[in-house]
């Protein structure tokens, strides 16, 4: 019962890791859009970026660990139509230009984000490194 106990942690471990990872990911994609926001805002072009919310789709399908399939039929009532997830990233894309740019949506409204993702000079190194690892400057 141990053993079944101990792999049962490392799963949840690993799990909570991969939480984490996209957590960062998602900030950080975050304070990208922000920094771009503000760097195109004096050309009129809008970057927002856009939360679907969790998408009822084949995504993870090929998963074929255990608790995959059991795991997806229990988070199914959760989760919202592809059509439903749609409907910001449709709003977003085809609202008249009002000049909100920089923010983040969720269901077709500025939701809050994190500190981290507002913080300019964190964009500005998160900007200058993206310019780095594609060796070009971009001027905007």
């Amino acid at each position: 019962n141990c053993l079944i106990f101990d792999k049962y942690l490392l799963i949840l471990k690993i799990t909570l890791a991969k939480y984490k990872a996209l957590r960062a990911i998602e900030t950080g994609q975050l304070t990208f859009y922000e920094a771009s926001g503000i760097k195109l805002s004096t050309d009129n072009i809008s970057v927002n970026a856009i939360h679907p919310g969790g998408v009822n789709t084949s995504l993870g399908s090929q998963n074929k660990a255990w608790y995959s399939k059991p795991l997806r039929l229990i988070l199914r009532p959760f989760f919202r139509s592809p059509l439903k997830g749609a409907e910001s990233i449709i709003y977003l894309s085809t609202k008249q230009d009002d000049g909100i740019t920089g923010e983040y949506f969720v269901d077709s409204k500025i939701h809050s984000s994190s500190s981290y993702s507002k913080n300019l000079e964190e964009a500005h190194k998160l900007w200058s490194l993206s310019e780095e690892l594609v060796n070009q400057t971009f001027d905007i």
